[in-house]
């Protein structure tokens, strides 16, 4: 009876503690937030240092190395928890209705790399897959996600996926890659344009975008990892849009090398969504739900 009472005063205290800090932040943090802008600056910078506060007083932005990564966490499961890694300069919101659905049978979340949405700015002028593993890591501990993960990465994400695959093999269980970006296809893509084009699509490529990541020196550092583990759990899902030309050079290099990726593991395969953009998990949510759980599914049933 006295243990019980005293678990229940703590988590009392831990609300009014709460409670204090968004007090705190509504009389003093956000007024300094508002300083030297325009009214309808000062709301916006306002309603952003409230909503920060409040990520921060619930454990939705928490601390991991001296800054704040955004994650939202649902659900419950037996299972490996299923992490989303987003494609570039993509928030939260990206995955759309997915994690919701994937959190009826597993504990899904998703997150904000640094610079994106709720999570801190950016510090560094230039990043790589490695910053960005490297930050993943600090985030898996500091909210408490041990043993191994089932990571679900679309494009961009998906080479990040692959990246902590191969260098932390004991904590990845299985992939879902979402019209994943490959290594090679920087190179590809560039070779099929001219002059300022290729020059242009060159430097965003380099570093020259929304999140400084430096995506032709990250395509390296995946060639140069190890081979992802061959019987990993592995589905490709590879849009192909409405009405594309079967002879689009664009579209041919990318059926070639999501097929490849398909091959990378004796449990890995290829679907292709048909009638789909890009953004399959916004345009076809139900394709990537089902090879979650197909991916899911597979890994529990090899424990039992």
């Amino acid at each position: 009876m006295r243990s019980t009472s005293l678990k229940e005063g703590r988590n009392e205290l831990i609300k009014k503690n709460r409670l204090l800090a968004i007090i705190a932040a509504v009389l003093f943090w956000i007024p300094l937030a508002g300083l030297s802008l325009a009214p309808e600056q000062y709301s916006k910078s306002a309603r952003i240092a409230a909503d920060k506060v409040y990520l921060i007083a619930t454990g939705r932005l928490p601390e991991v190395g001296g800054y704040r990564l955004h994650i939202e966490c649902r659900g419950t499961g037996d299972g490996p928890t299923i992490i989303y890694e987003a494609g570039l300069n993509q928030t939260i919101e990206s995955w759309g209705k997915v994690p919701n659905e994937t959190a009826k049978f597993a504990r899904s979340c998703t997150y904000e790399r640094r610079g994106l949405g709720m999570s801190s700015e950016l510090q560094k002028s230039r990043r790589t897959t490695l910053d960005v593993d490297e930050d993943l890591i600090r985030l898996l501990e500091a909210e408490g996600i041990e043993g191994k993960i089932i990571l679900v990465g679309h494009s961009f994400g998906g080479i990040c996926a692959r990246y902590f695959a191969a260098r932390h093999p004991g904590r990845i269980s299985g992939l879902v890659l979402v019209d994943p970006s490959h290594e090679r296809q920087y190179r590809l893509f560039a070779d099929l344009k001219h002059g300022k084009e290729r020059t242009d699509y060159l430097r965003h490529e380099g570093g020259k975008n929304g999140e400084h990541l430096d995506l032709l020196k990250s395509a390296e550092e995946v060639a140069a990892l190890r081979p992802l583990r061959s019987d990993l759990p592995l589905i490709v899902l590879s849009a192909r849009p409405k009405g594309s030309d079967p002879e689009d050079p664009y579209l041919k290099i990318n059926e070639r090398l999501h097929t490849e990726l398909g091959e990378i593991s004796r449990n890995g395969k290829t679907v292709v969504v048909q009638d789909c953009g890009h953004f399959i998990q916004l345009e076809k949510p139900g394709a990537v739900v089902k090879a979650v759980r197909t991916v899911f599914e597979k890994v529990r049933n090899s424990k039992s």
